[in-house]
């Protein structure tokens, strides 16, 4: 969403839903295991400044991860940046099943 061409093409869209499972760096690349060129930070000015122009409904998506983002810190962090982005609806998840990995 830091790229204009994207966000000028969801600005089309009636609903979107970002996921933010994480704000610090670490736990990001943690979690989503994002390529070594990606900016969390970049990312999330994208989505901020997509919330602030979109007409549209927007949604959040967060999976909490035991032993990875789920302590009080980084779940403070996930919540005062999903409430600057006021979307009309935020999701919860916690995994289900046992995960591939340990």
């Amino acid at each position: 969403m830091w790229i204009k061409d994207v966000r000028d093409e969801l600005f089309n869209a009636d609903w979107v839903s970002v996921k933010i499972d994480a704000i610090s760096q670490d736990i990001w690349r943690k979690i989503n295991r994002a390529h070594g060129t990606l900016k969390l930070d970049t990312i999330l000015k994208g989505i901020l400044n997509f919330s602030r122009e979109f007409k549209g409904e927007l949604a959040t998506e967060s999976m909490l991860i035991q032993k990875v983002n789920e302590s009080y810190d980084e779940i403070e962090k996930i919540a005062d940046f999903i409430g600057k982005l006021n979307p009309k609806k935020s999701y919860i998840s916690i995994p289900t099943r046992p995960p591939a990995e340990k």
